[in-house]
């Protein structure tokens, strides 16, 4: 018996009437030869319905806090939305969320900068200290800086010639007496540190001023706090202007950042209304009343019975042409159809809401008297029909 175009559409009403048990076909014998094909179908139709969704975002300290400000930003944009609607359609909030969160901020406290130089001249000068201790470098050296020095350069062990009193005899006296005197005389180790120290001025008199009484201010503590046990000498100095000096690098402190605790909250908002006249209106109406962001607007139809019979009805045909098709190539005779599938929805079209708001931002008029994104004209609806059929 062929399967005309009538008989597979009343199949699939029958399909669609009866319970999921009995709509479930007789499964084929052991050896059935079978044909299986699949035929696809569409219908265009005019979109009549719409449903615009907002977010409505807070944040607060607490969550009590954060909880009530978003009810309240929500209350006030649901009241906004629905006097503009006028009874015309329906508006609902959906997706609360109420979540802890933290993030960084910047310390307040400014990064401190570094002191600008006060001359154009510096002064450097190498100061070198004998002693008769090795043992006594240490606490000179700790003297020195607390006095003005700069850091420490150089030390070491000098070899001296002469008697053993020569070079530290009463009152550090006669400090280079028997130098090079190696004729009877003995050997005697030196201990002694180079220290530098650093001064800087407006002008070449200045510069060479401050650095002396640097110096004499270094010299002035060691022979204080070590009477006789050491002797101070200026070894080397320098004087250049500040355009010839290298400054190193300044690397402010590194500042800790704060971490902010607090609550965020979510709501969406949903329009769904059949005058599609009013969107701009109610776009314009939810962002003024306070909603963060408009997400998307989708277009539908209210009802796609007749869209759906249709596409439907397209892919029985194409899948029927297609059975025919391979059975005839194939030499033999479709039998009955042992088993329909159906597979079918509707593809609204979305648009985002970045679209709208970058239209809006681009004019200077409010956003429902802004260029809008052209609306779609019509909505698909996409249907599958497989269908089995027996090869007689």
């Amino acid at each position: 018996m062929r399967c005309t175009l009538p008989t597979l559409i009343t199949a699939f009403v029958l399909f669609q009437m009866t319970p999921p048990a009995l709509a479930q076909a007789t499964p084929s014998a052991q050896g059935t030869r079978t044909i299986s094909v699949s035929g696809v179908g569409d219908a265009k139709a005019k979109p009549d319905m719409m449903i615009v969704s907002f977010s409505i975002e807070s944040k607060a300290p607490t969550a009590d806090q954060c909880s009530a400000t978003n009810t309240a930003k929500t209350d006030k944009v649901v009241k906004a939305l629905k006097d503009k609607l006028a009874g015309k359609g329906d508006v609902e909030t959906a997706n609360y969320s109420l979540e802890p969160t933290s993030e960084e901020v910047e310390n307040p406290v400014p990064a401190a900068t570094p002191t600008p130089n006060e001359g154009s001249w510096r002064f450097t000068s190498q100061v070198t200290v004998y002693t008769d201790k090795f043992d006594r470098l240490a606490a000179i050296i700790q003297a020195a800086m607390a006095a003005g020095a700069g850091g420490l350069t150089q030390g070491g062990i000098q070899m001296s010639y002469g008697s053993p009193s020569a070079r530290f005899d009463s009152g550090m006296t006669g400090l280079m007496a028997g130098a090079g005197a190696a004729q009877g005389g003995q050997v005697k180790r030196v201990p002694f540190t180079n220290l530098q120290v650093d001064a800087e001025g407006a002008t070449a008199d200045e510069c060479v001023s401050r650095g002396i009484a640097a110096v004499e201010r270094v010299a002035q503590a060691l022979t204080s706090k070590f009477p006789d046990q050491v002797q101070v000498e200026i070894s080397t100095f320098s004087m250049n202007p500040m355009s010839n000096y290298q400054a190193p690098p300044y690397y402010p402190p590194q500042q800790r950042e704060q971490v902010r605790q607090f609550y965020e909250a979510s709501t969406t908002v949903s329009v769904k209304t059949q005058q599609l006249d009013l969107l701009g209106a109610l776009l314009n109406a939810g962002i003024e009343a306070g909603a963060s962001r408009l997400n998307s607007v989708s277009f539908t139809l209210s009802d796609d019975a007749a869209a759906r019979q249709q596409a439907i009805a397209t892919a029985a045909k194409d899948a029927q042409t297609k059975a025919q098709t391979v059975a005839t190539s194939m030499d033999v005779k479709l039998g009955k159809v042992l088993r329909i599938s159906i597979d079918g929805a509707a593809e609204p079209q979305v648009v985002q809401g970045g679209a709208f708001q970058m239209e809006s931002t681009i004019g200077v008029a409010p956003m429902h008297a802004a260029v809008l994104p052209v609306l779609p004209s019509s909505i698909g609806f996409d249907a599958t029909v497989t269908a089995v059929y027996e090869i007689q």
